[in-house]
């Protein structure tokens, strides 16, 4: 054999063996979850992960893995575990699996499915009911301050607008809350929480709350954090003290985060109230903590104290800077930019935010892209695409969308979790709405429809959860559709579908909970109706806004004032219709109906109402002159010169009645 073939298969063997003995191993186990009993192994269980292959658990339940290039304090990346009738059940921990580096095993723990269904079907029946019925309380009492003038019609109608957004949020992230509850592992947890539990299982929210408050949860973990501070001041001989009274605070704070999650499903202001004072005394507990701070900070972002939120903020980024922590002060920065913009401080947060992000973004990826940066970073560049749109900025806007979307797909593909999921198909179809009028219009509409992909995933699994979000997502997609004086054949038949998908979600989930979305079904009808009208298919048209006049006729306190322009447009396009198909008697009364409408609007805020009123005269002044009715004619289109001068149809109009009566 030559030289150089000897050296070749010299060579080869020797780099093999190499690969070989660099390889990194993560021993574990894998078990059967068992309620509060003992945890038993399971074998023939597939473990799929990046850079290992897979292999399968033997009848000690345990496994090796061998990685060919990651090292010791890597992640590992799951692509999957399986065996057939069972799901992870210590998510959590499986998510943020680092490569122990030593003989440590990784404990895998497996649950049987149909004990998990059994346990989310019971909670989320009862979480239900709780939720609907608190959102009718609530709507309740803001029918009552208005009705006893506490409240303005247009701050009713901002509180409502809230109310029903935060319901929304609350039916769509519920299935998250219930999850932790089920995966719950009742075997670590002490008597008292036990008992928690079981109040939690009959549905007994009250009596679960009333016993959490009883455990003074935030005093024992401040006491915990006594402990351990006096404790770093002893002899590393205690190391191990330490390991426990370390466990002991770690178990009272999920004790306090299952309580916040306990309080969420229940609903109410006072819950929402109670969990803001949850997470204060959290961040307050331990100030070095820059992780319970930063719940503070956006449970405050939340309820819309965003005062209160940048002061949690910078107080994240002294402690940070204290600590020599770049990527939290800078991480505190990108949030305070956040509340800057939200304040409407928007040169201040753009400029901070640009200045921030991508360090941030270089620092984020020397912490190997933890899901929590991540996730932040999405939402950061998501928020700065959104002002670059507003602002026509397109090019800029596209930039940050484009980088929001890889992180978001990065998570999706690590985390396998429905609230990502939802989040990431809500990012494509608002982003894509904002850039519809861009020259990446077609592209938003390829986005709108990956984020109907995804919905209908979900929607498929829990319908109940997601026909609201699909329902807003094909509306969407009809609205971009129909944007530009292009309309092509197969834009318009994928708006007309999309709209007549939409509205028959929103009827399904009025059946369901009107006082929630029969707003967006009547609203969603209107659009459609003004969809045929563009397309001058008037007698379609005309059925799509009287179901949509039904509707709105179905609103509590529909003849205030907070519902007449919604009414005013679909009486103004039953008079187009109307007018078009020749019935100028019906058109004429709904032209009368919707300038009625108009009025105390355009009185109140002129030049906010200027344009719909200036038209509704003229649209009077038109079915006026249709009838030979001309003195009357004339007095409507005299008004719309009044009202808006400028616009030229009415001056054409104007000019043409006054010669014709000699005026």
């Amino acid at each position: 054999m030559p030289m150089k073939c000897l050296k070749l298969i010299f060579f080869t063997l020797a780099l093999s063996a190499s690969v070989a003995f660099a390889q990194t191993v993560q021993r574990g186990v894998v078990v059967e979850y068992n309620a509060e009993r003992k945890p038993t192994p399971l074998s023939n269980v597939e473990i799929v992960v990046a850079n290992a292959g897979s292999t399968v658990t033997n009848e000690k339940g345990e496994f090796t893995l061998r990685f060919r290039q990651l090292k010791p304090g890597d992640r590992v990346i799951v692509r999957r575990i399986l065996k057939v009738g069972y799901e992870v059940f210590n998510t959590e921990a499986v998510e943020q699996w680092y490569i122990s580096g030593d003989d440590t095993p990784f404990t895998i723990e497996l649950c049987k499915s149909a004990y998990l269904q059994n346990s989310r079907n019971q909670l989320i029946g009862q979480a239900d009911k709780k939720l609907v019925a608190q959102f009718e309380k609530d709507k309740k009492q803001l029918s009552i301050d208005l009705k006893h003038n506490t409240i303005s019609a247009e701050e009713y109608e901002k509180r409502l607008s809230k109310l029903t957004r935060d319901y929304e949020n609350k039916l769509s992230n519920i299935d998250t809350y219930i999850d932790r509850f089920v995966r719950i592992d009742l075997s670590s947890l002490d008597d008292n929480e036990k008992k928690i539990m079981a109040y939690v299982k009959e549905g007994d929210y009250d009596k679960a709350i009333e016993l959490y408050d009883k455990e003074h949860l935030i005093h024992k973990l401040m006491q915990q954090d006594q402990n351990l501070k006096r404790f770093d001041e002893a002899s590393a001989q205690f190391t191990q003290k330490e390991k426990e009274l370390n466990d002991v605070r770690n178990q009272i704070r999920n004790s306090v985060f299952r309580q916040i999650d306990l309080l969420r499903m229940q609903g109410g202001e006072a819950a929402h109230d109670k969990i803001t004072g949850l997470y204060r005394d959290l961040a307050m507990a331990d100030t070095t903590n820059t992780l319970n701070m930063l719940y503070y900070g956006r449970q405050l972002a939340s309820q819309a104290d965003y005062d209160g939120a940048m002061l949690v903020y910078k107080t994240i980024g002294n402690v940070a800077k204290r600590e020599n922590d770049s990527v939290n002060l800078l991480r505190a920065e990108c949030y305070q930019a956040k509340q800057l913009i939200l304040l409407g401080h928007l040169t201040e947060g753009i400029t901070m935010m640009e200045h921030s992000l991508p360090l941030f973004e270089k620092l984020r990826v020397v912490q190997s892209d933890t899901m929590s940066l991540l996730y932040d970073e999405a939402d950061f560049r998501q928020i700065l695409g959104t002002r670059y749109a507003m602002q026509s900025r397109y090019d800029m806007a596209h930039q940050q969308y484009s980088k929001a979307y890889a992180h978001l797909r990065s998570l999706r593909n690590e985390a396998n979790n429905s609230a990502i999921e939802s989040q990431y198909a809500a990012f494509l179809v608002q982003s894509a709405a904002n850039m519809s009028r861009s020259k990446w219009g077609d592209h938003s509409i390829q986005n709108i429809q990956e984020g109907i992909r995804v919905l209908e995933g979900l929607y498929t699994e829990k319908p109940y959860y997601y026909e609201a979000r699909l329902a807003f997502a094909y509306g969407n997609l009809g609205m971009v559709c129909t944007i530009g004086d292009n309309l092509t054949a197969d834009k318009i038949e994928l708006a007309e579908s999309s709209f007549q998908q939409c509205i028959q979600h929103y009827k399904s989930a009025v059946e369901r909970f009107p006082a929630a979305y029969n707003r967006f079904y009547a609203s969603q009808l209107s659009n459609l109706g003004e969809f045929y009208i563009r397309l001058k298919q008037y007698d379609r048209a005309l059925e799509c806004l009287k179901e949509s006049k039904d509707a709105w006729m179905r609103e509590p306190d529909v003849h205030s004032l907070k519902y007449a322009h919604r009414l005013s447009n679909v009486h103004y396009n039953l008079g187009n219709c109307y007018y078009f198909l020749h019935d100028l008697q019906n058109a004429l009364k709904y032209d009368q109906i919707a300038l009625d409408e108009m009025e105390p609007l355009y009185k109140m805020e002129p030049d906010t109402y200027r344009e719909r009123m200036g038209t509704r005269l003229l649209h009077l002044c038109n079915t006026y002159k249709a009838l030979k009715e001309y003195e009357k004619a004339f007095s409507f289109v005299q008004r719309a010169m009044e009202v808006d001068p400028s616009y030229p149809e009415t001056q054409a109009t104007y000019k043409e009645l006054k010669e014709l009566l000699g005026k």
